[in-house]
């Protein structure tokens, strides 16, 4: 505490037990047999299913109405009981349930290398005394999670491995997951940087995020630097429900909030509002007929030209809406402990992360949606979304 000008840094690990799983459920030997015999990741096993567009639209839907119930003031705090009646919920929705965890002592080990999280993972194995005291270790599939990077490390070291060594040495054991919080940070940032605007410009352009941070008076943000994940997220949300509200007050068109409160009592009212939000200011489908009516205005005419249909402002603005809401479900079905809700969002991210830049998350996300399609036993694939959304918890 005497040291004035250095900074003292520890790796630290968290034990959590898995719910509702038995020895047989992670079972070593079927875990690398599926590995083994497991087909190739296929388009269609990332894109969305006609069910599942439907599912998904519903739920960004429900995101809108949780927007307006739960920011629009006390007025509308009258809707919250349908609000919950009519949350939605996948067949894989978590059972509500209390998790222990466990925190090991932090460690002097430098974690920055393929080699420093080997030295974790021994360091785990030594602390809880595994090889000695639990031999039938050496039969289990062990979960490890953690940001993008540590899992990164952790699949090299397997990969390395592959044909040389066995048992604990060979790195075929483990289950790597990538922590659902890290996923968000990702987002969070590219969505900034792609909402943000550009720096000589945003003072004329009022749908770009840097415009907006100034009307509020908050302190500047400079893209070269390092942002927070509070900032970025708190930014985006703030901007995503003004939008709603006033995208309620034009569909509805009343004059006020406090009008439309006055004047809207039932739940299926609200829900017209949302939907008619939704299909004229957010839907992905809507920026598909921008650009169609963009490229026809420019058909048969001469390099330069400028369109003469189409909304650039309009469907950048649209766009940001669309990105936002994702970012708020995925935050909601984390908080619901819903695994569907969440990989449905997942597959959105696998193509968006390559969109912002964010490439690196966009290959784990790769991977999980590979594991639990195909790769991973149908035990493990239950016992997984309950790990990952533990660790996000654990992770803020």
């Amino acid at each position: 505490m005497f040291n004035k000008d250095t900074q003292e840094n520890g790796t630290a690990v968290t034990v959590i037990p898995l719910f509702n799983a038995k020895p047989e459920d992670i079972n070593l030997e079927k875990f690398q047999s599926a590995y083994l015999d497991a087909p190739l990741l296929k388009l269609e096993d990332i894109l969305h299913t006609p069910q599942e567009q439907k599912t998904f639209k519903n739920n960004l839907i429900y995101t809108i109405l949780q927007i307006i119930v739960n920011n629009g003031g006390p007025g509308l705090k009258k809707f919250e009981p349908d609000l919950q009646k009519h949350q939605p919920e996948s067949t894989e929705k978590i059972p509500t349930h209390k998790t222990d965890l466990h925190p090991l002592p932090s460690w002097n080990i430098d974690e920055s290398s393929i080699v420093g999280n080997a030295e974790v993972d021994k360091a785990i194995m030594k602390e809880l005394r595994l090889d000695r005291e639990v031999p039938e270790v050496a039969n289990w599939v062990r979960f490890l999670g953690g940001d993008q990077l540590s899992i990164a490390r952790l699949r090299a070291l397997e990969f390395i491995h592959a044909g040389q060594e066995e048992g604990y040495e060979g790195f075929f054991w483990g289950a790597w997951i990538s922590g659902l919080f890290h996923e968000k940070v990702a987002d969070a940032l590219g969505t900034l940087l792609t909402h943000f605007g550009q720096p000589d410009t945003i003072s004329q352009n009022t749908w770009t995020l840097g415009f907006q941070n100034a009307c509020i008076d908050r302190l500047p943000i400079t893209l070269t630097s390092l942002l927070t994940y509070r900032t970025s997220r708190d930014l985006i949300f703030v901007s995503l429900y003004a939008r709603i509200l006033h995208c309620l007050l034009l569909v509805s068109k009343y004059g006020s909030l406090g009008e439309y409160v006055l004047e809207v009592n039932k739940w299926e009212t609200l829900v017209e509002h949302a939907t008619e939000i939704f299909e004229s200011c957010a839907g992905a489908a809507l920026v598909e007929e921008l650009r169609s009516e963009w490229a026809e205005s420019l058909e048969d005419k001469e390099e330069g030209a400028k369109p003469t249909k189409g909304d650039a402002v309009f469907e950048n603005a649209v766009l940001f809406m669309w990105d936002a809401l994702v970012s708020r479900e995925f935050n909601d079905a984390i908080k619901a402990g819903d695994s569907g809700r969440v990989m449905l969002v997942q597959k959105i991210w696998a193509l968006s992360f390559h969109r912002n830049g964010r490439t690196k998350y966009a290959y784990e996300v790769l991977h999980l949606i590979h594991n639990l399609t195909h790769v991973w036993p149908e035990k493990i694939r239950y016992v997984i979304p309950c790990s990952v959304r533990i660790m996000n918890k654990t992770s803020r």
